[in-house]
């Protein structure tokens, strides 16, 4: 780095004592170019597949491949940024992709291939009201088919304006009906491995 931005020329002389000299040219340090792996996807027909290239380098370009599984080579696609994103349909499942991606300088690296899938459709059941008396236990499940799911529940008491994440996070909500919890509503946000997230309908707990 003690060398980025230096200034050289040089100055030829021949036998007899003429000299020229060169144009000034400058040296300047870039980042070294390197991508981060992409992960496959997997998720309901319909959804978005989307690849997002992570890299390090300067004046980077990219350059995608898609290869269809009945397909012997891939192919250039006509997407040219960073992120590569369409709809998963019946044509695409299986499609396999990868970037090249070009710095200023003329290096390239290649991404791994990754694959798009379709996936076991990622539905969620709604949930019930609780009415129930003072000091029992209030449970709300979640029913939902989808791979690798994580559950967020959010409440909001009567009181409240806005819902707040609670610490809860399996696919049971358990608490005891007190007094203070009298009209909490909840909800929750169920996400699967592919990122893809449903919202549950939102569900009031009172005392009666």
């Amino acid at each position: 780095m003690a060398r980025d931005g230096n200034q050289v020329y040089c100055v030829v002389t021949d036998a007899y004592g003429s000299t020229a000299r060169t144009n000034t040219v400058t040296m300047t340090a870039v980042e070294a170019l390197s991508v981060a792996d992409l992960a496959d996807y997997v998720g309901p027909l319909g959804s978005t597949a989307s690849f997002t290239v992570q890299a390090t380098g300067t004046g980077l370009t990219y350059t995608w491949y898609v290869k269809k599984p009945t397909a012997t080579r891939f192919s250039k696609s006509s997407i040219t940024g960073p992120t590569y994103s369409v709809e998963l349909t019946e044509a695409r499942n299986g499609n396999q992709v990868y970037c090249v991606v070009t710095d200023g300088a003329g290096d390239t690296v290649r991404t791994n291939t990754v694959t798009m899938t379709i996936g076991a459709a990622f539905h969620v059941a709604d949930l019930a009201n609780y009415v129930g008396p003072l000091g029992s236990k209030v449970s709300f499940t979640v029913t939902a088919d989808g791979e690798g799911l994580t559950y967020a529940w959010y409440v909001k008491p009567a009181s409240g304006t806005d819902f707040v994440r609670s610490s809860i996070s399996k696919a049971t909500y358990s608490v005891t009906l007190t007094e203070a919890r009298n009209g909490n509503q909840v909800y929750c946000v169920v996400t699967d491995s592919a990122g893809n997230s449903v919202r549950t309908n939102t569900v009031t707990m009172t005392v009666g």
